[in-house]
């Protein structure tokens, strides 16, 4: 595990530095991850439309074998074989966000640890200094604890203030912490941390429906629904259950694919349109070929048999020259 979160951490570490801004350092590693991952989303898009396309034929198999589900199913996977379109390919390369998004918090949420370099002993004497205690949950304490060492920074010396330097500011922007979960506040005030949670959501069901837009499909139904309302709900609970800096990569990660599936939409479609023409022409030619052998074919049997007519005709002649003239009276008797 050690060895995948050190480059992570690595990474988020001299973004942060880059930009001194805990925030703007989370969207940048979200572009960062995306322009890494862009090969196989890039797959699994060409895939997903490839799969699309064939919607019309499945339909069409559909109405052929009505109610003969096993037939249909075989029917369906030698068209996928005999197109070179994999079943599950367009599901595949859309999961492998979500691993990168769990390491990631995992740096997230042990800053002392992966972004500051503390031992699990150093932690504990940054407890000691501060005078506090970890809590009972003590999974996203790190997060907590790095916040008071940063306003704290006069207390500590040696080994740690050296490590701690000018600590680690959560801020998006002045006042709006990162480091908190986003929750509602029942004492009737509001958190400014809740936009964090419904932007996820907005966003993620923007992607979605700008996706079934670019693609030109029609509204989903049914369990379909269901699917294109899942990303959505995960990415509402996300917003609710992670610290709020998860929930900027996260947002930002959903305006990202946006822009880069409108992209590959454009490109594949192109692509596609050309395969599509450039397999038209061939079989128009291959047809005209057929055709045209035909005609030859047809061409030849007329003068195989015009010539077999004159044969005959010769072979007519040629007997009626040289048969057998009757002598006088042959006739008669």
């Amino acid at each position: 595990m050690g060895i995948i979160l050190q480059p992570l951490s690595a990474l988020l570490l001299f973004l942060y530095n880059l930009v001194s801004n805990y925030g703007v350092a989370m969207i940048l590693f979200s572009l960062i991850a995306k322009i890494l991952l862009l090969y196989f989303s890039a797959r699994g898009k060409a895939a997903m439309m490839r799969q699309q396309a064939l919607v019309p034929k499945q339909k069409e198999l559909e109405k052929q074998f009505g109610k003969d589900k096993q037939k249909y199913n075989e029917a369906v996977m030698k068209l996928y074989q005999d197109e070179g379109v994999s079943m599950m390919g367009g599901c595949l390369w859309s999961l492998l966000p979500f691993p990168i998004f769990l390491l990631l918090l995992e740096v997230v949420r042990k800053p002392l640890t992966y972004l500051v370099g503390l031992t699990a002993q150093q932690v504990t004497d940054v407890q000691g200094v501060l005078g506090v205690t970890a809590p009972a949950n003590t999974y996203y304490y790190e997060m907590e604890l790095a916040s008071q060492a940063t306003a704290n920074l006069s207390k500590f010396s040696g080994e740690l203030a050296d490590k701690l330097g000018s600590g680690i500011n959560f801020d998006l922007f002045p006042g709006f912490d990162l480091s908190p979960i986003p929750n509602v506040p029942w004492d009737g005030g509001f958190n400014w941390l809740l936009l964090i949670p419904v932007l996820s959501c907005a966003t993620a069901y923007m992607a979605s429906f700008l996706s079934q837009k670019f693609n030109k499909t029609s509204a989903p139904k049914g369990n379909m629904r269901f699917m294109f309302l899942l990303m959505p709900l995960l990415s509402l609970w996300i917003g609710f259950s992670t610290p709020a800096a998860m929930g900027v990569y996260w947002i930002s990660g959903n305006v990202f694919t946006v822009v880069q599936d409108y992209f590959l939409t454009k490109y594949y479609r192109g692509k596609m349109e050309k395969e599509a023409a450039h397999k038209a022409a061939l079989l128009e030619r291959r047809r005209l070929a057929e055709e045209k052998q035909r005609e030859e074919e047809r061409l030849r049997r007329i003068e195989q048999g015009e010539d077999n007519m004159k044969n005959t005709s010769k072979k007519k002649q040629y007997r009626l020259k040289n048969a057998p003239k009757s002598r006088p009276g042959q006739d008669e008797k």
